[in-house]
Order: structure tokens, then sequence, then C-alpha cells
């Protein structure tokens, strides 16, 4: 599995997160490629379509289907 964007180790955090969740969130996965069969499946922990709440969601979205594959297995 290749992490494309995860949460580092005492990140900072700009705006409210409880100081429980704060710690269970370090290390975890944003966003994750991972070699399935003759392809890739790609994870997202949010919806970037949702209600249009990220600017360019939609390209994140459309990259991750249309330009699959284009990462090597042995990056």
């Amino acid at each position: 599995m290749w992490n494309v964007i995860h949460v580092p180790k005492n990140y900072d955090s700009y705006g409210f997160i409880g100081k429980g969740l704060k710690k269970e969130l370090e290390e975890t996965i944003s966003f994750a490629v991972q070699a399935n069969g003759s392809g890739q499946a790609v994870y997202m922990v949010d919806n970037p379509l949702f209600r249009c709440f990220w600017d360019k969601g939609l390209l994140l979205f459309s990259n991750a289907i249309f330009l699959n594959g284009i990462i090597p297995d042995n990056y």
C-alpha cells in the first residue's frame, strides 16, 4: 500500500478537535493506493464529492478513477 496522504505524528491542527481524538488520528491514512489484481484500489477516507465541500473535489475523484494505474507497483 502506498500512503498518498496521512496524518503525521504530533501534527498541528487548525480548528477544533477533541483532545482524545487528536491522539487517535496520528499516523492514520487519508488517501492510499493499493495493488489489487491487475489494477489498483484507491482509498479515500472522506467523500470529495459530498455537497461540493472540497474545492476541486470532482478533479480529485476523477483523477483517482481515470489516472489509476499510472503509479508503478514498486513506487
